[in-house]
């Protein structure tokens, strides 16, 4: 003839632990803390990059006027018109109005 069981349970159910609403909450407000800064250094890189853009732009086309200019000088042009064409250049560059 099998045991008897008792009536009472020896075994315990491991109960899942439950996580507290405010540590969810401080997650999230942790982890948009973080995506606001990664956004802040994304535009901050952006802007950067712009910048260094036009800067290379501009040097790209003051290299080009002085090439043009020493195309003229090597044209062997009379010294007036040679003149005339390296001023316009430089004010094209300096961006001078006279």
């Amino acid at each position: 003839m099998p045991p008897k069981s008792s009536s009472k349970s020896t075994k315990t159910k491991a109960t899942p632990k439950k996580k507290s609403k405010n540590t969810d909450m401080d997650q999230i407000h942790a982890l948009e803390k973080q995506l606001a800064q990664r956004d802040a250094e994304i535009a901050r890189l952006l802007a950067e990059n712009l910048m260094l853009v036009k800067d290379k732009e501009l040097r790209a086309a003051e290299l080009q006027v002085i090439n043009n200019i020493g195309q003229t000088l090597t044209e062997g042009l009379d010294l007036q018109s040679t003149l005339e064409y390296v001023a316009d250049r430089l004010r094209d560059v300096l961006r001078v109005k006279i």
